[in-house]
C-alpha cells in the first residue's frame, strides 16, 4: 500500500500540468490504499504485541485452573468421594470440562499427588 501511494503521488505530479483531470484521479486512488496502510500498521502492532506477550497469559490461567481443580479434588477426597467421582465433581465445581480435567491429571497422577499431601 505504501508503494502504491507513492506511485500515485508521482503520477499526480507528472500529469498535474498537462492533464489535471487524470492527475486528480490518481489522488483519488490513494484513499483506499491509505486504509490498507492503516490496517497493515495495526496488524503489525498486534502481532508484535502478541509476540512480546508470549502466550497471552493462557499458561498462567491454565495453572490457576489446575490448582483450583486439584484443591477441589483434595476436598472431595477428604469428604470420602472415590477418585473418579472426586475428579468429575471437582471439574464441575471449577467449571472445566471433564476432558480438560483428564488432560490435567490422570487418575493415577492426581491420586499420587493427593496421597503425598494427605
Amino acid at each position: 500500500p505504501a508503494f502504491g501511494i507513492l506511485f500515485e503521488i508521482h503520477c499526480f505530479e507528472f500529469k498535474r500540468k498537462d492533464k489535471p483531470t487524470e492527475a486528480y484521479s490518481h489522488l483519488l486512488r490513494i484513499v483506499p490504499r491509505q486504509s490498507q496502510l492503516v490496517i497493515a500498521q495495526m496488524e503489525a502492532r498486534y502481532f508484535a504485541g502478541v509476540a512480546r506477550a508470549g502466550d497471552g497469559g493462557k499458561q498462567s490461567e491454565r495453572k490457576v485452573r489446575q490448582n483450583k481443580f486439584f484443591c477441589e479434588y483434595c476436598n472431595l477426597r477428604n469428604d470420602g468421594k472415590t477418585e473418579i467421582h472426586a475428579r468429575q465433581f471437582a471439574a464441575k465445581r471449577v467449571g472445566i470440562s471433564l476432558t480438560s480435567a483428564k488432560r490435567y491429571f490422570t487418575i493415577e497422577d492426581i491420586e499420587k499427588l493427593y496421597q503425598q499431601i494427605s
